[in-house]
C-alpha cells in the first residue's frame, strides 16, 4: 500500500501566481484539532436529523424489523468483506445496496444503526483487507445510512413513482460521491496513513466508484421493483 502514496504535489495556478494545492488542503484538514471539529459538527447534524424524524416503522412489527435489520447487516458484511474485489487503490463491491434497501424500508434511525454495526463488525470481527480499524470510516457509513434513510424511505401508503425514485437515488449517489468519496475518505486516509494521497490515486478512486455506481443504480431499481409486492403483502402491517 505504501507505494501508492507519494510526495507528489499537485497545484493549480489560479489567477496571478496563486497556487492552490488540494492535497495540502486535505492534509491540513487531517490534523487532530480539525478532525475533532469536523467529527463533532457532523455528529451533531446526524443526531439532530435522526432525532427529529417521526416514527418511521410503525407499520412494521418489531420482530419483522429485527429480522430485516439482521438481514441487512449480514448482507452488508458479506458483500463488502467477502464478495468484493480489492484493487490496489480501492475495494470494489456492492455493500451499499443493503444500506439503501434498509433506508427505503426501515427509515433513517434504524438504517444509521445498521450501517454503524455493519462497519464495526466488518472492520473488527470480519476484517479481510489488513487495514486497521479507523473511526472515520464508521462515520462515513453512518452518514450514508442517514442519507439513505432520509431520501429513500417509503411506506405502504406513500411510495415514489419509479422515475422519482430513480432521480432521488441519483441525487443520493451524487451526494455520497461529493461528500464521502471525494472529501471525507481522502481525509481519513491521509490521517490514518500519515502520508499524502497521490493525485492519480485520488482520481482512480473516483473513477472506479463511478463504475460501481453505474452498476449499483439499476440493480437497486430492479430489486425495489421485485420486492415491492412482497413488502406490501408480508412486511407492512395494516393501519
Amino acid at each position: 500500500m505504501g507505494e501508492l502514496f507519494s510526495d507528489i504535489k499537485v497545484g493549480f495556478n489560479v489567477g496571478i501566481n496563486y497556487d492552490f494545492n488540494f492535497i495540502d488542503f486535505l492534509r491540513s484538514l487531517a490534523t487532530a484539532r480539525n478532525l475533532t471539529i469536523l467529527l463533532g459538527v457532523i455528529l451533531i447534524i446526524v443526531l439532530s436529523i435522526a432525532i427529529s424524524r417521526r416514527k418511521e416503522v410503525a407499520n412494521i412489527s418489531k420482530i419483522k424489523m429485527i429480522i430485516l435489520s439482521a438481514l441487512f447487516i449480514s448482507l452488508n458484511i458479506v458483500l463488502t468483506r467477502f464478495l468484493s474485489v480489492q484493487t490496489p487503490v480501492i475495494r470494489l463491491g456492492f455493500g451499499a445496496i443493503p444500506i439503501f434497501l434498509s433506508g427505503m424500508i426501515l427509515g433513517v434511525k434504524h438504517t444509521v444503526l445498521i450501517a454503524i454495526i455493519s462497519n464495526l463488525l466488518g472492520a473488527t470481527v470480519f476484517a479481510t483487507s489488513g487495514m486497521p480499524f479507523f473511526p472515520g470510516f464508521t462515520l462515513n457509513a453512518a452518514l450514508i445510512g442517514l442519507m439513505a434513510g432520509v431520501l429513500l424511505y417509503e411506506t405502504k401508503e406513500k411510495q415514489y413513482s419509479d422515475m422519482k425514485f430513480f432521480l432521488v437515488l441519483i441525487c443520493l449517489q451524487t451526494i455520497i460521491m461529493g461528500v464521502i468519496t471525494m472529501l471525507m475518505t481522502p481525509i481519513w486516509l491521509t490521517a490514518m496513513l500519515g502520508q499524502e494521497l497521490a493525485w492519480h490515486v485520488f482520481w482512480a478512486r473516483v473513477i472506479l466508484n463511478l463504475g460501481v455506481v453505474a452498476i449499483e443504480v439499476p440493480l437497486i431499481l430492479v430489486i425495489r421493483k421485485a420486492i415491492r409486492p412482497l413488502l406490501n403483502k408480508y412486511i407492512y402491517e395494516e393501519g
